[in-house]
């Protein structure tokens, strides 16, 4: 019979060659760098082959490698079928879900999604991944992901829930002390926090007539919960979910007359979620619950 190479070679090998870095490819398997190194060694001595080529700034497949990682895709593919497979026929509503999704969903929209699950299926855990890093469905980093862009992979589905809607807010302390801006022009006197997320406003803010460009941001932060943290203290105004800030008592939104702002929300999964009554279930509570969010003015 004809020796195989072990299954984990070649799986350390598929991540190896998807990252290009076995740095890379070690904090997304959670397998230890000298770990991958010996695999991808004792891989290529069993093939009696060169599967990378290694550059000071990281390792390029050889054309024998990159012929190998074709058919390495198609054995992941298999690998996570024939798992996916396994835990439908044994799924009772009792496996974990694993959830992708941005920081300021996880934190302002989810909590009350996942209440609702855990008293329509008890058994169901859920792990959620608070993250802006779209995460590999494909690869099983998770089984479902929310964005605010379109998920493209092939055996991916992915539809769009809705816009939801967002607006400016400040607290009452803040307004009490320096009151109200009376129009854009007048956002130059205060204090503006935002991050990367302004850019996705850009088009949107012009057609109402605005403009929030980076000489307006004083307070600059990346992570959507700090950043609405920095509004409720009162350090300024900020842009954030209208069901979160409108559920807020200790702000205020501003601008009340104009449309709100959106970004559209994006569901994704592996093609086959309907064959996992656990995946399924939380898929369908999430487009339920989000549909019932404010609904924005203007779309992105």
């Amino acid at each position: 019979m004809r020796y195989l190479p072990k299954t984990l070679h070649i799986q350390s090998f598929h991540a190896v060659a998807l990252e290009n870095s076995i740095s890379k490819a070690s904090e997304k398997t959670l397998i230890g760098k000298a770990s991958l190194s010996r695999h991808i060694a004792e891989l290529e001595q069993d093939l009696g082959v060169l599967l990378f080529e290694r550059h000071s700034n990281g390792l390029e497949l050889t054309s024998v490698g990159e012929k190998l990682f074709a058919i390495a895709n198609e054995l992941a593919d298999v690998a996570i079928h024939f798992s996916d497979l396994a835990d439908s026929l044994a799924d009772n509503y009792d496996r974990e879900v694993r959830l992708s999704c941005t920081p300021g969903l996880a934190a302002f929209v989810l909590p009350e999604v996942i209440q609702k699950i855990s008293h329509q299926a008890p058994n169901i855990k859920i792990e959620l991944v608070s993250t802006n890093r779209p995460l590999n469905l494909l690869m099983g980093e998770a089984d479902i992901s929310l964005r605010t862009i379109e998920t493209s992979a092939a055996k991916v589905k992915g539809e769009k829930i809705c816009d939801i809607a967002y607006a400016a807010y400040a607290s009452l302390t803040y307004l009490e002390k320096h009151g109200g801006p009376q129009n854009f022009t007048d956002l130059k006197n205060h204090n503006f926090i935002g991050g990367y997320q302004m850019g996705a406003f850009e088009k949107q803010l012009k057609k109402i007539g605005a403009s929030v460009d980076n000489s307006l941001i004083k307070y600059r932060c990346n992570d959507a919960i700090i950043a609405w943290n920095l509004v409720v203290s009162g350090c300024g105004i900020g842009v954030s979910l209208c069901h979160n800030g409108d559920n807020e008592p200790r702000v205020e939104r501003l601008f009340k007359d104009l449309p709100t702002l959106s970004l559209p929300i994006w569901i994704s999964a592996y093609k086959d979620i309907r064959a996992h009554k656990s995946k399924e279930l939380v898929y369908n509570a999430i487009i339920t619950e989000l549909n019932n969010l404010p609904k924005a003015s203007l779309k992105y």
